[in-house]
């Protein structure tokens, strides 16, 4: 069975996810992660408490703009991003979602590419959550 939400991208926890495989085409990204967690506050959870969710796709739709940025250490600041297709290659840390006054939706993800400490900021129209199975937390 598949599962799917496109709601409430705060309660969903995708903190130490690993990311297996990014593929990016006009206006869509799509992450292929090995699990990711749902938060018995989401509105598509049906358990009481937050469960673990396997093989998951998240897909930003309608992507108006996607800038990457890696920490440099020498520096201390963060610059721009080498691997603009793939910045994040191993695992997301920290994902949040905002919305401007226009109704713009803003994503930043944080996390580990091979070289170092990333952030990536997505705007786009909406994004899809898709998995196989829940497991236990």
């Amino acid at each position: 069975m598949r599962y799917i939400t496109s709601r409430q991208f705060n309660n969903l926890d995708f903190h130490d996810s690993p990311i297996s495989k990014i593929d990016i085409e006009k206006e869509c990204i799509r992450l292929y992660l090995e699990f990711a967690k749902i938060l018995p506050e989401h509105v598509d959870n049906p358990h009481s408490v937050a469960k673990y969710i396997d093989n998951c796709v998240l897909t930003f739709h309608g992507v108006t703009k996607s800038i990457a940025s890696i920490y440099n250490d020498e520096t201390k600041a963060f610059q721009e991003h080498q691997c603009p297709t793939a910045p994040i290659d191993e695992e997301i840390l920290e994902a949040i979602s905002s919305v401007d006054g226009k109704g713009r939706v803003y994503y930043t993800l944080k996390g580990f590419h091979s070289t170092g400490w990333t952030k990536w900021h997505i705007t786009s129209c909406e994004f899809e959550l898709t998995w196989s199975s829940y497991s236990q937390v």
